[in-house]
């Protein structure tokens, strides 16, 4: 299990999302969301940043969203070594 942590920012201003709320959840190789996935939920903090601790490797699917924002999904793989989404 390895830690994976974001940053969160607007792309127009590079100004940090705070407050967005960060879902994960495993995926399977469509891109699907596994049927068995436990589902993580975390919140980014001041300065944009979010974290989660203990990730098994595999594919996942990351969904942001906050008020003000469209909803951002990204499928990402987490591997041995820390990633940053």
């Amino acid at each position: 299990m390895v830690p994976a942590t974001a940053a969160l920012v607007v792309v127009r201003t590079n100004a940090p999302v705070a407050d967005a709320m960060v879902q994960l959840r495993q995926a399977n190789r469509d891109d699907t969301v596994r049927l068995d996935a436990v589902e993580r939920i975390a919140q980014t903090d001041a300065s944009g940043v979010v974290r989660f601790l203990d990730v098994p490797e595999g594919r996942y699917l990351v969904t942001v969203s906050t008020i003000g924002y469209i909803f951002v999904h990204r499928t990402v793989q987490v591997g041995v070594a820390p990633l940053s989404i």
